[in-house]
């Protein structure tokens, strides 16, 4: 009997793991990944070397473009040219088919989407805001229940989006927002509005069981 319920509390546990790491299939990712999600700002490295590569060659290829797109344009052509050379440098590929993740949702850090140079959104969104806020833009990834992509915050209070597609443009709901400093959850959102609710839920359902067998505290 006590065998059984070892095996059982196994089976949920790896289960319970699995769900956290975004699904992941793949053990050996059960640690990065679990790290990357209680510490999000972790998969945005502005400084990495393949980074600063990156921007020369944005930089290079902006110099001559630029003239095209002056005043007020300037900063929303740069950062449609920086959107089109995240998806030229960076080949599109789901988690699941990716046979370094295997998983339904990876978070990766710079260095791993470098070293495949495939990824799906969120990685394209965790390299193009680490390429913005090395450019000195204060960008975040932001995603949603569906996507990844990136907002910029201008001084003068506007944003821009890019790498938003399919998501539409007057579709303004975000679950989290993250860069290297700072991680902003929307709570208005269903999904932490669910876990709320699961959360009260279970601590309600704990008080009456206590209550039943004459406690008074919760156990």
């Amino acid at each position: 009997m006590k065998s059984r319920k070892i095996i059982i509390g196994t089976v949920i546990g790896i289960g319970i793991l699995i769900i956290i790491t975004g699904g992941c299939i793949k053990p050996s990712e059960w640690p990065t990944q679990l790290s990357h999600k209680l510490d999000l700002p972790s998969t945005i490295e502005p400084d990495h070397a393949e980074i600063e590569e990156l921007n020369e060659c944005i930089e290079e290829g902006w110099t001559e473009l630029s003239k095209y797109h002056p005043g007020e344009e300037a900063i929303k052509g740069e950062l449609s040219y920086i959107e089109y050379e995240i998806k030229e440098c960076i080949d599109y590929c789901t988690d699941l088919e990716n046979p370094d993740y295997q998983a339904f949702e990876h978070f990766p850090t710079v260095t791993q989407v470098f070293e495949s140079r495939v990824d799906d959104c969120d990685g394209r969104a965790i390299v193009a805001c680490s390429l913005l806020i090395h450019r000195g833009y204060n960008s975040y990834v932001i995603m949603n229940d569906r996507h990844a992509w990136v907002i910029t915050y201008l001084d003068d209070g506007s944003t821009i989006e890019i790498l938003k597609n399919p998501i539409p443009e007057d579709d303004h709901s975000w679950l989290l927002q993250w860069n290297d400093q700072i991680v902003k959850i929307n709570f208005a959102h269903p999904i932490p509005l669910l876990i709320g609710l699961i959360a009260i839920s279970g601590i309600t359902s704990t008080q009456v069981i206590s209550k039943k067998k004459g406690k008074t505290s919760i156990s």
